[in-house]
């Protein structure tokens, strides 16, 4: 059995910039061009809902009409 001169801090090092190089490479094609407009309008209606709706009753049709 021949003993390795090199310690295995190398190869790890190796490893991690290797991992290190592709999850850069995997952000950049799939999250890093996607940009979405934001404005305080569309932030508004996330948190508040859409537009309330009318509950329509006898006393509401009343005063329609």
């Amino acid at each position: 059995m021949k003993l390795r001169k090199t310690s295995y801090r190398w190869d790890i090092s190796i490893a991690l910039l290797t991992k290190f190089l592709l999850l850069g490479l995997v952000w950049w094609v799939f999250f890093a061009g996607h940009k979405q407009p934001v404005d305080s309008a569309i932030i508004g209606d996330k948190f508040l809902g859409e537009h309330p709706t009318i509950i329509t009753t006898k006393q509401n049709k009343e005063l329609l009409l």
